[in-house]
């Protein structure tokens, strides 16, 4: 497997003015599609007509006319730009812009199966044409043949099953931009500083079911899982595709001639962040000194975080209705950063001379503290959608939060404001919930450390180091799911307190 990378920049730095300063540049990427030596892979083309079933939609081998499984992106320039005033001697402004592309493979090739069907040919199980009775097995069937219909053989277009694969098409790289203002406001010994920050992302990649049909047929209810006659008996030859009769849903799909496709890393998803932030830099006398920020903060995308799993997407066809704070919302966000030499030993106050000061002398106490806010909880229920490819929310009734009664680790929210969705219905919720979050985090780590020279070569630190010092848990989230014996419940945590003790010789 191949696929190349190349980047290239231009970048200068321009002096206007004694207080004005400029930095701009310019960046150019490319990334090749996927290879393979034999041209052993394959994607799937929507608007190849398949010759079998003269439907639109066909998993295509690659070739050595068309060696990837996508079509490159060529315009991927992303300029950058930031500018520095300085008002007065005390007093910096500073903004920026920059456009920044997510290059890469996605992840892509962790296991062959991300490469996609077609050379890696499955068959799914057909024993034989479903009985009447959906309780009963198929007439005849028998274990010792699953596969009455045959098995597809690679290089093959899977008619009939399910596929994954990278549509023909060209594969648009994700784009973050980026901005940034501030002021900063210094002094002797400290640094006060105020900013925003935003970003947008565009083109995020989530692997996605594309054959699902308008959620407006979810209103035929059970008429879509009732059998019927099947165009493609005697034309598809293995699996369930094959029998006479498929479920009438099946023919309501874009490509009704696979059971599923599934697109690899579909450039659809959307994001946007604000932030505003505070940070406070103070140098005291005798070797003190501490930096405080804080962020104000908030994030809205309308896809999951891809490797995270903390929500999901109802509707692949709406990705407006998935829309919501970010798996990964944190509005808040404090932290507290101090450092202090001890005051004994040789330059400082106390013992500075004799065999206590060699003891007691040269050490330094270092620590942060962090607090955050928790991220926001997402409501899972059972799928009640009825039609493969949809996966329903759970049906809010109010709000979630807790107002008649105190909230405890059996208690998290009020489970009575979620319900299991009627059938065929994809729920009313949100894919993330705005108003309910699991809990916070607080943690402060300090260390103790000295560092001793042996000569101009040899040097001795000694570290001690408790992590969690104050053995605060952090709880685990509470189980969202409605109708689950623990719904609402936090059942862990983690984050012990750990003690460390370290000793580097450096020479």
């Amino acid at each position: 497997m191949q696929q190349i990378y190349s980047a290239y920049f231009l970048e200068d730095t321009l002096q206007l003015t004694p207080t004005l300063t400029i930095d701009a540049g310019i960046r150019y990427e490319h990334t090749s599609p996927w290879t393979e030596r034999y041209n052993q892979l394959s994607y799937f083309d929507q608007n190849a007509i398949d010759p079998v079933t003269n439907q639109a939609g066909l998993l295509t081998s690659t070739n050595a006319s068309r060696r990837g499984q996508t079509i490159s992106e060529n315009l991927n320039f992303s300029p950058r730009i930031g500018v520095a005033w300085s008002v007065h001697s005390n007093t910096v402004v500073r903004a920026g812009y920059g456009m920044f592309y997510s290059a890469g493979n996605g992840g892509v090739g962790a296991v062959p199966s991300e490469f996609g069907s077609g050379y890696q040919a499955t068959t799914s199980l057909f024993m034989g044409q479903p009985a009447s009775n959906p309780y009963l097995p198929p007439i005849g069937a028998s274990l010792s043949n699953p596969f009455i219909t045959g098995v597809n053989q690679p290089p093959s277009s899977l008619l009939g099953t399910s596929i994954s694969s990278f549509l023909n098409r060209t594969f648009v790289t994700p784009r973050n931009d980026q901005w940034t203002a501030s002021i900063q406001q210094g002094g002797k010994d400290f640094v006060v500083e105020l900013g925003y920050t935003g970003s947008r992302g565009l083109h995020l990649w989530n692997d996605q079911q594309i054959d699902v049909p308008s959620s407006s047929v979810l209103s035929q209810g059970n008429a879509l899982l009732q059998q019927v006659t099947n165009p493609f008996y005697g034309k598809i030859t293995t699996g369930t595709l094959s029998a006479k009769t498929v479920q009438a849903v099946q023919l309501l799909r874009p490509y009704p001639q696979y059971l599923g496709v599934s697109q690899k890393r579909d450039p659809e998803g959307d994001s946007i962040y604000h932030a505003l932030t505070a940070k406070a830099d103070k140098r005291f006398s005798h070797g003190y000194s501490i930096l405080a920020a804080y962020t104000w903060s908030k994030l809205i995308d309308d896809v999951p975080e891809r490797f995270a799993g903390r929500s999901y997407i109802a509707d692949p066809n709406n990705l407006r209705s998935a829309r919501a704070l970010g798996d990964f919302d944190a509005p808040q966000v404090f932290s507290v950063a101090h450092v202090l030499d001890l005051p004994f030993g040789a330059k400082q106050r106390y013992l500075t001379h004799g065999p206590a000061s060699w003891v007691v002398g040269g050490w330094q106490l270092n620590g942060i503290f962090r607090f955050q806010s928790g991220y926001p909880i997402s409501i899972s229920a059972p799928n009640v959608a009825g039609v493969s490819g949809f996966t329903s929310y759970a049906n809010k009734l109010h709000s979630g939060q807790l107002t008649t009664s105190p909230r405890t680790l059996n208690t998290w929210f009020d489970t009575s404001a979620f319900q299991i969705a009627a059938p065929f219905t994809l729920g009313n919720a949100s894919r993330n919930e705005p108003d309910i979050r699991t809990p916070g985090s607080t943690d402060y780590d300090l260390g103790l450390n000295r560092s001793q020279a042996f000569g101009e070569n040899l040097r001795v630190q000694f570290r001690a180091e408790a992590f969690n010092l104050t053995n605060t848990p952090l709880y685990d989230a509470p189980n969202s799911t409605v109708g689950s014996p623990n719904f609402g419940r936090v059942l862990g945590g983690s984050n012990n307190r750990v003690l460390q003790l370290g000793l580097r010789i450096s020479y």
